[in-house]
C-alpha cells in the first residue's frame, strides 16, 4: 500500500474525485489504473461486525436508517461504481484499526503523516488554551514585596472614565433593543447580581451537560423481558447489576459512545463563551 508509485487523487490534493454520470465522490482514485479507493467507516455504512445484534430495528444515530439499510446502500454504491467500468478497493474502518496495529510498516507511515484531529469542543472544559501571565522575577536586591493589606481597594461607584462608556452603552442599547435605560437607576444591587450569576451558571452547565450520563433502573419479577431486551440491548452498556432481595434487581447503565442520543436542550459550543471568561 505504501511503496505503490502511483498517484491517488484525494481530498487533500485535487479534491474527491467525482464518478461521472453518479452522485457519488470517492475518497481515492488511481487515473493510471482507473480504480476507486474507499474507506468505509463502520458507523457510516452498516458494519456487520461492529454492528452484528438489531440490524433491522436499531436506527444509527446520525442517519436515521438502519444498520441493513447503511449497509445495502453501501453495496449498491460499490455496484453502481463497478458498472461504470472503474476497479473496486476498499477496507472497512475495524480492519484498518486491526491491520494498522498490528503492521508495524503501516504504522510508521501513518504516524508519519502531517494529521489532525478534529476539535473537540468539549476538551476545552478540560484543557484549557495556554494564557500568557506576566510573572515578577526575584530582584537582584531581594524579594520583591507585595502590596500592603491597606491598597487593596476598589473604587466604590462608577469611576469618571467608565462614565462616559457606561453613557454610550445606554444609547447603543436604546439603538439595537429600543429600551431606554435610566442612568440614574443603574446602581449596585447584590441580589439581583447574585441572581443572575446563578441563571447564568445553571444555563452553561446546562447547556454543556452531556449526553451518556449513567442511567438506572429497578427490574422486579413481573418485568423479566424488560430485564433481559435492556441486557441484550446493543445500545447499551449495563455498569453495574446488583440483586435487591428475592424479587428486585437494579441495574446500572449507559449509552454506548455510538448511540449517544442528540439532546435538544444543549448546546456544548454555547456553554463554552461564559465557561472560559
Amino acid at each position: 500500500m505504501f511503496n505503490s508509485d502511483l498517484w491517488i487523487r484525494h481530498a487533500l490534493n485535487q479534491g474527491e474525485y467525482h464518478i461521472p454520470g453518479t452522485r457519488y465522490h470517492c475518497d481515492g482514485y488511481c487515473p493510471e489504473t482507473n480504480t476507486v479507493y474507499e474507506f468505509l467507516g463502520c458507523h457510516w455504512h452498516g458494519c456487520k461486525t461492529c454492528y452484528p445484534r438489531d440490524r433491522h430495528t436499531i436506527s444509527i444515530p446520525g442517519t436515521d436508517k438502519t444498520a441493513v439499510e447503511l449497509f445495502t446502500w453501501t453495496k449498491i454504491r460499490e455496484k453502481a461504481i463497478r458498472d461504470k467500468g472503474y476497479g473496486y478497493v476498499s477496507i472497512w474502518e475495524h480492519a484498518f484499526r486491526d491491520k494498522l496495529a498490528k503492521d508495524p510498516t503501516m504504522k510508521t507511515a501513518i504516524n508519519s503523516l502531517d494529521l489532525v484531529d478534529p476539535i473537540d469542543p468539549r476538551d476545552s472544559f478540560f484543557r484549557r488554551a495556554d494564557q500568557c501571565h506576566p510573572v515578577a522575577l526575584q530582584s537582584e536586591t531581594g524579594k520583591l514585596r507585595d502590596f500592603q493589606p491597606g491598597v487593596w481597594r476598589l473604587a466604590d461607584g462608577t469611576i469618571r472614565p467608565k462614565i462616559e462608556e457606561c453613557k454610550r452603552y445606554i444609547e447603543l442599547y436604546f439603538e439595537n433593543e429600543g429600551i431606554r435605560l435610566d442612568w440614574d437607576l443603574v446602581k449596585k444591587n447584590p441580589c439581583l447580581r447574585s441572581l443572575a450569576k446563578l441563571c447564568l451558571n445553571s444555563l452553561w452547565g446546562k447547556l454543556g451537560q452531556r449526553g451518556n450520563l449513567p442511567r438506572s433502573t429497578f427490574f422486579f419479577k413481573d418485568q423479566l423481558d424488560d430485564f433481559y431486551q435492556l441486557l441484550t440491548d446493543a445500545t447499551k452498556e449495563v455498569r453495574n447489576l446488583n440483586i435487591m432481595g428475592d424479587d428486585a434487581v437494579h441495574v446500572s447503565y449507559k449509552d454506548t459512545s455510538e448511540f449517544v442520543p442528540v439532546s435538544t436542550n444543549t448546546n456544548i459550543c454555547l456553554s463554552l463563551h461564559p465557561g472560559l471568561a
